[in-house]
């Protein structure tokens, strides 16, 4: 979806306001389009030190797109900063699958940077929030 693309241009350029704007025009349009909410979260934890909201956002991919191990790992370590409760037994980040990859539309460099892996190749590294200084 272009609203989700604009998303990702505005986050590189380091306009995070207009970059959560064009995220949220993206989910009001189209609620369970999956790749709003990941790049949303990603925004929300990295960049705007929101970590109740890139949580919300991560689980509501995970509802919509089905269990990512990656993104179930970011979800644990945000329920322990935010103090959120553990999830009931039977939830198992360490074995959940992804069910769905679409690397067009999801922000390849986030997902690299949200994972610890260095800037994507091509271009300067995007501006650091305060977990992650340079």
């Amino acid at each position: 979806m272009a609203g989700n693309e604009l998303g990702i241009v505005e986050r590189r350029l380091g306009k995070f306001a207009e970059a959560e704007a064009a995220y949220q025009r993206t989910i009001a349009a189209e609620p369970n389009y999956a790749p709003a909410h990941l790049n949303l979260g990603v925004l929300y934890d990295l960049y705007l030190a929101q970590p109740q909201k890139a949580l919300d956002e991560f689980e509501r991919y995970i509802e919509i797109a089905g269990e990512n191990k990656q993104v179930a790992g970011w979800v644990v370590e945000l329920r322990k900063r935010v103090g959120a409760p553990a999830p009931p037994a039977g939830d198992d980040p360490e074995g959940a699958r992804m069910k769905q990859r679409d690397g067009r539309e999801l922000d390849g460099a986030i997902i690299r940077r949200r994972s610890g892996v260095g800037a994507a190749a091509g271009g300067a590294a995007p501006p650091r929030c305060r977990r992650h200084p340079r």
